[in-house]
């Protein structure tokens, strides 16, 4: 189902710009290499402060560009946004990583020499703060986006197979 234009004039390039092709490839090129990002995090059992602190910004950062996202998308699709399963799932995901980050920050910045071991405690001690862990695993589901384009490719490849198959065994002569 289509998205109708906005009528207000001033939000109508913001619309054209959120439902251009462009504008899913760079946020697939961006949400791929967030999850390559995760991938070497998850796999290195033992990082150095820096590194931690790396991962911990680059986290960060790929968080704001999905929160930009977002507030460029409810923008320009208006109530619309909510009509589509890949944004409720982006808007799933968004919503845990808010939970998620600050708390990832917060504990990073705490220092573990136990002067705030009360809040250290309850931090890494909350039930709630362990299932938070879990979206790391949601945030590849972002990677499902990519069926959006490459579905229907896929589909017009087989088409065409199927096509040329019938075309060549059903010859009239």
């Amino acid at each position: 189902r289509s998205v109708p234009e906005p009528r207000v004039r001033c939000i109508r390039p913001l619309f054209r710009a959120v439902n251009s092709p462009i504008f899913d490839y760079v946020m697939i090129c961006i949400v791929v290499s967030n999850v390559l990002a995760i991938l070497i995090e998850t796999l290195l059992f033992y990082l150095s402060h820096l590194e931690h602190y790396s991962f911990i910004i680059i986290n960060t950062v790929f968080f704001l560009v999905y929160i930009a996202e977002f507030v460029l998308k409810l923008i320009g699709l208006r109530q619309h946004y909510f009509f589509s399963a890949f944004n409720i799932l982006d808007f799933l995901v968004l919503i845990f990583s808010i939970i998620d980050t600050p708390i990832m920050i917060t504990m990073f910045i705490l220092p573990s020499d136990g002067s705030n071991s009360q809040v250290e405690s309850s931090l890494k001690n909350f039930a709630f703060i362990k299932a938070i862990r879990i979206v790391r695993i949601i945030r590849f589901g972002r990677v499902l986006r990519l069926t959006k384009l490459f579905l229907p490719l896929c589909l017009k490849v087989v088409e065409y197979f199927l096509n040329r198959k019938l075309k060549f065994g059903y010859d009239v002569g």
